[in-house]
């Protein structure tokens, strides 16, 4: 699993701030140490810092699409763990973060990676959200082409 260190005060102050911080690999024991020592560094999973940038967009009033951006970039370096690939929130989150960047037929299939891993996530109305959507732009298209 990859992880991210991140210093604390930034996480504290700066939640999801474009940092340029090196993915670095620790084994369990690494791990426990890095926790141990009480350092002032956070470490998260990719898909946590996928959450942390969509959240940001969203409390920063969801204008910032950069920071979806970045949000999709780390649930697609957390879809490649083998275990976080079968986490059906990674697919529900970064599909999210897809339908509000527009990239409808992404966030469709992330929607639907979701719902056939966990069909309580409710990934499926989001889908049926969706075709409502595009079918009701595909009408006002044929209107104004009257």
């Amino acid at each position: 699993m990859q992880y991210v260190i991140i210093p604390l005060k930034f996480a504290k102050v700066h939640l999801a701030k474009q940092w340029h911080t090196p993915k670095v690999q620790f084994n369990q024991q690494q791990k426990q140490m890095f926790l141990r020592k009480g350092s002032s560094y956070v470490l998260l999973t990719a898909d946590n810092m996928g959450n942390a940038y969509l959240t940001s967009f969203f409390v920063g009033g969801a204008w910032d699409h950069t920071k979806l951006h970045h949000s999709v970039k780390a649930y697609q370096n957390a879809e490649k763990d083998k275990t976080m690939s079968l986490n059906p929130d990674l697919y529900y989150n970064c599909a999210t973060a897809d339908k509000y960047l527009e990239n409808y037929e992404r966030a469709l299939r992330g929607f639907e990676a979701a719902s056939l891993k966990d069909p309580g996530l409710g990934a499926d109305r989001e889908v049926q959200k969706i075709i409502s959507l595009l079918d009701k732009l595909e009408n006002a298209m044929k209107v104004c082409k009257m």
